[in-house]
Order: C-alpha cells, then structure tokens, then sequence
C-alpha cells in the first residue's frame, strides 16, 4: 500500500500586511512524498532555492524506507 506524506504546505500570500491591487504575493507549492512498495516519488519539487529543506526532511527519518 502507498503512503502519502506531505513534506512541505504550500501557501501563497501578500508580502504586505494591508496590500493594494497589485502588490506582490509570495507563493510556495505543496511538496508531497509517495512512499510505495517499490519506488518512491516526489511530486513538485518546489523552487530551486529548497533543496535543503527537503534533505532536511529525508534525514530526519520520517521519510526513510
């Protein structure tokens, strides 16, 4: 059976506290582990700059098979 872990939420939000029309937004996906029997895949891999984070959530051993 497959296990569904979400590694990081996803938001997406102003940088301004009170924001005009067209102020800018801050935006991240969700990233999500399936751990199957035989393979495991990572769906959206975020932005470039997470790298570390989702190392970070392989070594702390939530995600080892």
């Amino acid at each position: 059976m497959n296990q569904i872990i979400v590694l990081s939420e996803g938001y997406s939000k102003y940088e301004e506290q009170e924001p005009k029309p067209d102020a800018p937004m801050l935006a991240n996906c969700t990233c999500t582990l399936i751990k199957g029997p035989d393979c495991n895949v990572i769906v959206d891999t975020m932005t470039p700059w997470d790298g570390d984070l989702l190392l970070q959530q392989g070594d702390d051993g939530s995600t080892a098979g």
